[in-house]
Parts: structure tokens; sequence; C-alpha cells
């Protein structure tokens, strides 16, 4: 392995309705990205630089650009701050050096606004919000929902198009066969600068990020209020949006023209919200102590017994449960409150079993 990521070239290809950006990388299979909904893309220097930045931090080799693309001379000084504190978060990446010609991309700005959009409760919460500002939904093909996945692709884009076409907004669709191409991909990490860089690609105004948590129980992880805004260019202005509990998106949509009957929580199954997985159930907890009914979810009254059978795995979630739990007590549902107080306490006894296990074994290690 060589100690630099050498991008050999970069292709922007027009096509009637469709612009491709081909990248040729030293080592790797060509990779791309195809905009649908877009009539150039001005910044495919920062596209690149995003895309393949955590692939060189995760390899641990520089990253260099060829001399007849340029690169937002703001951008790179804002990755130096976020390099430093993913390498802090995440041992198993490096700083690394980017070759790149820079320039001043200020004057490539349009007046757009966009939001990353996958159909779940935080873009639809930070679509709704905003509806007023938000001029493009952004969604990408290739990344959470795979290109094998053809046929889940296309009910994610009717679903879209529909959200898109009741607000009056213009969907932009990237596919990309990323995860067929980088050699470290890891979504819990990356996921954020890929999705950046294609906003930063078209040269958006403004760039909505659904935030995931609260400002509360924040940790490391791909996207952050910390470090999402260190992605803008000087032509995009990022913003982290809608740090209030999951419950409270719930409980907003829900009391929204339309929007309830459009969610989409999870992809666990051959159609949308399979009403099994932890969470769709988080997800029908909230709308059952509201007593909403969503026609794009089962009720939970239905599923009582995944609800009982359910067990959760991680910090992430038991925040999740936590919230909800908080919720049914503000709302005095005593018998929702008594699922909930079930499903943390298990999730904490196995978490402190585990610990015990292991300050055994390294005492008589």
């Amino acid at each position: 392995m060589t100690d630099k990521i050498e991008v050999r070239k970069i292709e922007n290809l027009k096509g009637s309705d469709k612009v491709r950006i081909n990248v040729e990388i030293e080592g790797y299979s060509t990779l791309y990205f195809e905009f649908e909904g877009v009539e150039e893309i001005a910044n495919p220097g920062d596209l690149v630089v995003l895309t393949l930045l955590t692939e060189a931090m995760l390899s641990h080799r520089d990253l260099c650009l060829p001399d007849s693309i340029t690169v937002s001379e703001r951008l790179l000084t804002n990755l130096e701050d976020w390099q430093d504190v993913f390498s802090c978060w995440y041992t198993q990446m490096s700083k690394v050096n980017v070759f790149a010609n820079t320039s001043n991309l200020e004057e490539t700005a349009n007046k757009y606004v966009c939001s990353l959009f996958s159909g779940g409760a935080d873009s639809l919460y930070t679509l709704y919000r905003n509806r007023n500002d938000i001029t493009h939904l952004l969604f990408c093909y290739g990344m959470d929902i795979q290109l094998e996945e053809k046929e889940r692709f296309n009910d994610a884009r009717r679903l879209n198009q529909e959200v898109a076409d009741s607000l009056s907004k213009k969907l932009v669709i990237v596919t990309t066969n990323i995860r067929h191409v980088l050699k470290y991909y890891d979504s819990k990490i990356n996921h954020m600068t890929i999705f950046s860089a294609q906003a930063l690609a078209f040269g958006f105004g403004k760039l909505y990020i659904p935030a995931s948590h609260t400002s509360l129980p924040l940790h490391p992880r791909g996207s952050h209020p910390l470090t999402d805004p260190l992605l803008s260019n000087g032509t995009t202005l990022i913003r982290y949006d809608g740090q209030v509990r999951r419950s409270e998106k719930i409980e907003y949509l829900a009391t929204t023209d339309t929007a309830i009957d459009l969610l989409r929580v999870c992809n666990a199954s051959d159609t949308f919200n399979c009403g099994k997985c932890e969470k769709c159930l988080r997800t029908m907890f909230v709308l059952e102590v509201l007593n909403v009914k969503s026609s794009a979810i089962p009720s939970l009254s239905d599923r009582w017994r995944e609800l009982k059978q359910l067990k959760i795995y991680s910090q992430g979630q038991l925040i999740y449960w936590q919230d909800n739990l908080a919720f049914a007590r503000k709302h005095g549902n005593m018998k929702l409150m008594k699922e909930c107080v079930r499903i943390c306490r298990r999730f904490e006894i196995r978490r402190w079993i585990k610990k015990g296990i292991n300050l055994f074994f390294d005492y008589k290690g």
C-alpha cells in the first residue's frame, strides 16, 4: 500500500437530465456520483476531498488531487480542526495532509437551501419545521439503501417524491457506488462527510443536517453539532438542526398535516416500517401514548407481543427508551411506563453483569 491516495482524474459529465462525476483513484475501482435533479456541479474538488478524507485517515495515507481540480481554501482550513476532533475520538484514525490547489469558492453559492432527507423522523421534523426555507431535498442511493436493493430504492424514491411534491420541494437524488469502492467504509464515522460532500458539490447556500440526538447525551459520532459545521466550504452554510427529544419530534409530526402518514423509520424488511424492530417499536410507542394512528406504521396495540420481547443493546437505544419513559410519565400512561422501565432495566442488568465478568477476568489475569 502506498503512503498516498492519489486521485488521477475527475470527470464532470453532463447529460440531458443528470450530471455524473467519475473519480479515478490509483489502486481503486472508478468511483462515481450521479446527480439527478441538478443542472451542474460547481465544486467537484470539494466533493472528492470530503468523500475520501476518512478513507485517507483510516488508512493513514495522505490525499492528493490532480492540479486541474481546485478545492475550497476555507474547507481545507476547516478540515484541519475536523481532523483534530475525529483523530481524538477514533484512535484508529490519524491526521493526514491534503494536497490540492485551492481557490475562493464563495462566488459559487446559489440561492437554494437543501436538507438531507431519508423520510425518517429526524428528516421529516427538520423539513416541516423549516419548510418555508428549504427548497431542495437530497436523497442518496448507494449508502443506507444499497445499489443491490433496487426495489427498496424505487419504493423510497416514490415516497420521497410524494413528500417533495406535497410541499413543493425539488428532490435531488444522488446515486453512488461508494460502498463498492472504498476499502475503509464505516457508516458510523464517514456518513456525514459523504452526505455533506454531495451538497457542497452543488453549491447550495445552506444545508440542513437533521439531528439524531438532543444536546444532552452527545457522544462521538459521524454527525455531531461540534463537527458538522466544520464541513462548510464558505459557500454552503451547514446547520445542525433539531436537537430535541425524539418523542417531541413524533409529537410535532403528529400535529402536522399529513406528516405522520409519510413517516418511514426502518428498512428492516421487504417493506418499510416492519413494525417489529426496535426503531419501529420506539416510534409506535410514542404514537400509542398520544393515541394517534398513522397509515405508515402499525399500531402498538397490534404488536404488544413484540414490545414485551424487545431487548435493547446499545447506549444510544437506551437514551431513546429513557426518553419514551419520560414521555409516558408526562402523559400519565402507567401501562407504557411499566414496559419502558422493564426494557431499560433489563439492559442495565445485562450491562452490569458484563462489567462484572470483565472485572473478574481483569483481576484474575
